[in-house]
This record gives structure tokens, sequence and C-alpha cells, in this order.
């Protein structure tokens, strides 16, 4: 397609609607350039910092404690894993790339009001590693750029670092406990808060971006 395409641009010949379609980019730096600023944008803009730096999910009731005050941290260290691919569509190009997140951390402040065994405290855990898959889309006669696809496909390990508020004696235990019961149970509820949080950043993020850097 691309040879033809040349040829009648050397012959002077009219391209109407091919000409842009003969800018379509091939696999390669264009779409990691292009994606690399949508990352960087969307780790510079304030709507986006105030949804995810840090992303707030909802309190969790577990028997007689309550935890409050969840927050997910250091989500925009979002860094695209590996280069991206593009594949020609009739009218656009779909983009495809793989992106990660190490070392984020979960914040979360506990009390247990029981009278015979008052706790308040707070637990720091870790994620080791999140991975998210990612598909845009280009129209490359209106030069719009829409999120088709995002999702987390890998989330790591999640564990305790610390907790406070319990005496020595019951810190393990109490790690055991939270670990099971507060932590494993809700990685899927932590991964959607993740993955909606995450799209709705990336959509604002593409609405606004340099789509000329995709070479339109």
């Amino acid at each position: 397609m691309y040879s033809s395409l040349t040829g009648a641009a050397q012959t002077g010949l009219p391209l109407c609607r091919s000409e842009k379609i003969s800018q379509l980019p091939i696999p390669g730096r264009s779409a990691d350039v292009f994606l690399d600023n949508v990352l960087t944008n969307l780790k510079n803009d304030t709507e986006v910092r105030e949804m995810l730096d840090p992303l707030r999910v909802d309190d969790v009731q577990l028997k007689q404690f309550e935890f409050y005050n969840i927050t997910i941290h250091n989500l925009l260290s979002l860094l695209r894993k590996g280069p991206a691919t593009t594949q020609n569509r009739l009218g656009g190009i779909i983009l495809t790339a793989t992106l990660e997140v190490n070392s984020v951390t979960i914040h979360i402040d506990y009390i247990r009001q029981k009278r015979l065994l008052r706790l308040r405290g707070d637990i720091l855990a870790q994620i080791e590693r999140i991975t998210f898959s990612l598909k845009v889309s280009a129209n490359v006669l209106s030069g719009k750029v829409a999120l088709k696809d995002f999702e987390v496909i890998d989330l790591g390990q999640v564990r305790l670092q610390r907790i406070t508020g319990v005496t020595p004696v019951l810190n393990k235990l109490a790690e055991v406990l939270l670990q099971r019961l507060l932590v494993d149970r809700n990685r899927d509820r932590i991964r959607q808060a993740i993955q909606e949080k995450g799209r709705e950043a990336l959509e604002n993020a593409l609405m606004k971006a340099d789509s000329s850097l995709f070479s339109f």
C-alpha cells in the first residue's frame, strides 16, 4: 500500500483521502513517542493527580473492625513496558502496548471499638507490580485518538509491610489475619478500583494528546 501511494505522489496524481493514509506510522518509534508523551502529560495533569495521587478506595467493614482512609500511592510512576505496536485498520490505526508500575503502596487506618479491646492504628501494604494492557484507536481522517481498552492483566503480590496499634506479642498474629482476611479477600476490589480510575485518567489524557506525534 505504501509503495503505490508514494508512486502516486511522485507522478503528481491527486491523493485526496489517501494523502493522510500514506502517512500511517509503521510499528516503531512514532508509536512509542506518542504513548510516552501521553503518559508524561497524564502525570503532570492536575485533574489526574487529584484522581490517582493517591487513589482513594471505599471503607471496609470486617466484623468489629472498620478500615478507612484507604489510599493507594505511586500509581503515577506508570511506564511503557517494551515497544508499542501498531496495526492498520480501515480508516485508522490500533496501537497496543503493555504498561507497568512498581512498588505501589496501600495505606489504611483502622479502628476496633470493643470495650475490652479497643484498637486504633494504621496498616501499610505494598503491591510489588501491576501490569496493564492498553489499546488505543487513532482515526486517520479526523485525527482523533480514543481509548479502546485498558485492563489490569497482572496484580502482583500484595504484602503487609507494617501494622501499628497492637502489642509486639499480637503483631505477628495480626499481620497473618489481616493478610488473609483484608488483603487477600479484597484483591479483586483493589484491581477494579485501579482499573476504573486508570481508564478514566487515560481517557482524559488522550483527549488532550498531541495527535501530530502519531504521524497522521
